[in-house]
């Protein structure tokens, strides 16, 4: 008979503005586990993945990739997989409702309103907490608040992970000004695409996205936001603008292509009044 699942959970000193990642085909990365029977071991020492913020896929993937070429370590839990086994993870922040912002699933993290603090009784901006709904009695942890972005993909070699970039919005709002800090100031976040360590990654990625016509949501985007308050309230990708202005492309093309077209040259021979009795040919007019 097998014994109770032995699972061991991250522990690491510090939850500002990093990067966790864990693989979904062999193991899981909970602070701490929902199992009764569990025996969670914490190893204080165990590093994260990588320390900046992952702005869009292309991002992750190259984590994704640095990983599984052992670039970067995986911040990994050990946990024996049997049936019935129900793994979960926390990390011993409270969050509110994910929001799907691209690929990605977006949190902010919340406080629970002290009870002898009553509810406000006018009504929230817009680009505050009433966009995440947030539970009765919990409000937007206002300083040094973290936020958290997820996002599943897999890597060339098969393997699924699951990324999570924590941040403080104050430490990202850089990325999204009309005019960029040519310098790099430390306290500030920056993405793998932007780290010089792995440009040969981006690069290969690149190539291998003009290889399979992936929409351009899938390479780096550096656009310009409509305001800070736009990207201090969504802190989203632009991948859902980027891939409808491709497709707004594509459709271009086949109108184009269809215009460019010759009309259709039938032998004098043929008899379409026949063929359509006897076959069910007919022939479309296209727009």
């Amino acid at each position: 008979m097998e014994g109770p699942a032995q699972c061991y959970v991250l522990y690491a000193n510090g939850w500002d503005s990093k990067t966790t990642l864990c693989s979904m085909d062999k193991v899981w990365t909970p602070r701490t586990s929902v199992i009764p029977d569990a025996k969670p071991r914490f190893d204080p020492v165990l590093p994260e993945t990588l320390f900046g913020f992952i702005k869009d896929p292309i991002d992750a993937s190259i984590v994704a990739e640095a990983v599984d070429t052992g670039k970067l370590p995986l911040t990994s839990l050990n946990c024996q997989i049997r049936s019935g086994v129900v793994p979960g993870w926390k990390d011993s922040r409270m969050w509110s409702p994910s929001k799907s912002i691209g690929r990605f699933l977006l949190a902010r993290e919340v406080e629970q309103i002290p009870q002898h603090q009553s509810q406000p009784t006018s009504q929230p901006s817009p680009n505050r907490g009433n966009q995440f709904n947030l539970r009765p009695g919990t409000r937007l942890v206002e300083q040094n608040g973290l936020a958290k972005r997820t996002i599943t993909l897999t890597a060339s070699s098969g393997t699924r992970y699951h990324i999570i970039s924590y941040f403080t919005p104050q430490d990202i709002l850089h990325l999204y000004q009309k005019e960029r800090p040519t310098e790099r100031k430390s306290g500030f976040l920056y993405p793998p695409s932007e780290m010089p360590e792995f440009q040969d990654l981006l690069e290969t990625l690149k190539h291998q996205a003009e290889l399979i016509s992936l929409p351009p949501s899938m390479i780096p985007l550096y656009q310009d936001e409509d305001s800070l308050s736009t990207a201090s309230s969504d802190l989203g990708s632009d991948s859902d603008s980027d891939y409808d202005d491709y497709e707004t492309r594509r459709r271009r093309r086949r109108r184009r292509r269809r215009e460019n077209m010759s009309p259709l040259q039938l032998p004098s021979s043929f008899d379409l009044q026949y063929e359509k009795r006897v076959t069910g040919f007919s022939l479309f007019k296209t727009d």
